[in-house]
């Protein structure tokens, strides 16, 4: 970034240049918006240390920075503190009103939230709102898949919002009861 002459903001900060505006987004992922007379000029200032990438790959990498993405799929699935949206500077509980900021504002100063997001690797395909379930309790499912996207190795890596109690259990299953097994870890920001 600085070798092209831009500047580098802080995490999730903006900063203005002459031509645009810098959206710093995790410590590996800039966001440049810039008219497009001067996009060609700035991509050759930026091609030494940067490279395109397409959707999927941008998917994945909002994977591995723990950015759930709310679809079609997921809206009124979750509130904010369950897909870690407050974690990631999403929520503000000190301005301005909003729809569903009682149930926000009061999960946040008097509720425990029993459901967390995890990153899930899957050998095979998943989708924003798949089931996931538990052979425990089979018609129930115990959480959702917020965001997925394929991994550079073949398999397929999301974001899911799981109840902590089932998270240990190492048994949970993808998509409806009996399907696919996965493994899960904890997104740390």
């Amino acid at each position: 970034m600085t070798a092209a002459g831009l500047p580098v903001p802080t995490l999730l900060e903006a900063a203005p240049f002459a031509g645009g505006v810098v959206i710093r987004l995790s410590n590996t992922r800039f966001a440049i918006v810039t008219g497009s007379e001067a996009a060609a000029d700035l991509w050759k200032q930026l091609a030494p240390s940067a490279r395109p990438v397409g959707t999927p790959v941008w998917q994945w990498l909002d994977i591995q920075a723990g950015v759930p993405l709310i679809t079609q799929a997921t809206t009124e699935a979750f509130v904010p503190q369950m897909a870690s949206i407050d974690k990631i500077g999403g929520v503000s509980f000190h301005k301005g009103c909003y729809p569903g900021q009682e149930i926000v504002a009061r999960t946040q100063y008097l509720g425990k939230v029993k459901r967390h997001l995890y990153r899930i690797h899957a050998a095979g395909s998943t989708v924003a709102g798949a089931a996931i379930h538990t052979p425990e309790s089979p018609e129930h499912p115990c959480g959702m898949v917020v965001n997925a996207a394929p991994s550079p190795d073949g398999s397929f890596e999301a974001l899911a919002v799981i109840q902590e109690n089932f998270v240990a259990a190492d048994d949970l299953e993808l998509g409806a009861p009996g399907g696919q097994r996965f493994t899960i870890e904890p997104v740390v920001y």
